[in-house]
């Protein structure tokens, strides 16, 4: 069995492993590379799902919600039905003001309140009336943005982005420079808006603007992936859609190891618990696990750990602090 796991939020939440006994063994066992993308395109390249402007990240969202509602029970929204019209992520986002600079605040989007949330959206919605814009809840505290389809707009990943002044990452193309007006018009909004003012009083980061990311159109198809695939993502639950399959929803990790089929996980540090290192790294000793890849998503690159059963044998490679592999 081979066992692939993504995990999206390592910046926010390293201190979660960072005494993890098992999870330091194993990286000082296996094999460590830097791969250089971004979480998004490392696994649109799974599924073999090209980047267009971006990747299309927002338009396969709308994807796996659908399906998510179908599962459900639920009478998917006639608005959310897949389409070929351009659909982008406009993520409520803290921008910090630095000396003579502004940098993107992890996390991304910023959590919000059902109150706060559609307060902001609100605004929003009756400012932009007559652009015919409306922003819509999407999953994971994301918005969308429905747009033409010959849109010419380039983004970047806030998983690119984060900590890192922004004047390098703002939209670029042929569309770019309305983007960015329309950016100012939203961070003019937003200050001093009663749900910011709110925030700040309850000691939270206020939502000073908008992050602009994963615009497209839906693609056609992917490829057949022979694992499966387990998240609770909806974007990536669009790519497993496309490629023919269904993704499962993230389960307790010993009932996937039991199954012994070839699968790919996109899992939250933010709830990774010492319990399923120390799961991953029996099911190696036992050979069980044939193969064990973790992908760590870290400042716009992934560190890429694999280890086989064989791996552990390398009793000279001693476990470190976790800023050494970092």
């Amino acid at each position: 069995m081979k066992l692939h796991i993504y995990l999206p939020d390592t910046a926010e939440y390293i201190a979660n492993i960072s005494h993890d006994a098992a999870m330091l063994r194993l990286l000082a066992h296996g094999k460590l590379q830097w791969q250089q993308s971004a979480l998004d395109a490392a696994l649109c390249g799974v599924f073999g799902v090209s980047k267009q402007q971006d990747f299309p990240w927002a338009a396969l969202a709308r994807l796996g919600e659908q399906a998510s509602a179908v599962d459900q029970a639920q009478q998917p929204d006639q608005d959310q039905q897949p389409d070929q019209d351009y659909w982008l992520f406009a993520s409520p986002v803290n921008l910090a003001l630095m000396r003579d600079s502004f940098l993107l605040n992890a996390p991304v989007p910023l959590p919000l309140s059902v109150a706060h949330e559609e307060g902001l959206r609100v605004s929003l919605n009756q400012h932009f009336s007559a652009d015919n814009l409306q922003f819509q809840a999407a999953p994971g505290g994301h918005w969308w943005l429905r747009l033409p389809a010959d849109t010419v707009l380039s983004t970047t990943s806030p998983y690119i982005a984060q900590g890192q002044n922004i004047a390098e990452y703002m939209p670029q193309g042929a569309d770019a420079a309305r983007w960015r007006a329309r950016l100012n018009e939203i961070q003019m909004l937003l200050h001093g808006h009663a749900v910011n003012q709110a925030r700040e009083a309850q000691g939270e980061m206020p939502v000073n603007s908008l992050w602009l990311h994963g615009g497209g159109v839906m693609p056609a198809s992917t490829a057949a992936v022979s694992m499966q695939v387990y998240t609770d993502d909806a974007s990536v639950q669009g790519l497993a859609l496309l490629s023919g399959s269904k993704a499962l929803p993230v389960t307790d990790l010993a009932q996937v190891l039991n199954k012994r089929e070839d699968a790919l996980l996109v899992y939250p540090l933010q709830q990774w618990q010492s319990a399923y290192s120390e799961l991953l790294l029996a099911a190696l000793r036992s050979r069980k696990l044939h193969e064990l890849a973790l992908y760590f998503a870290w400042q716009g690159r992934l560190r890429q750990l694999v280890v086989k059963p064989y791996d552990l044998l390398k009793f000279w490679r001693k476990p470190q602090a976790m800023e050494a592999y970092f």
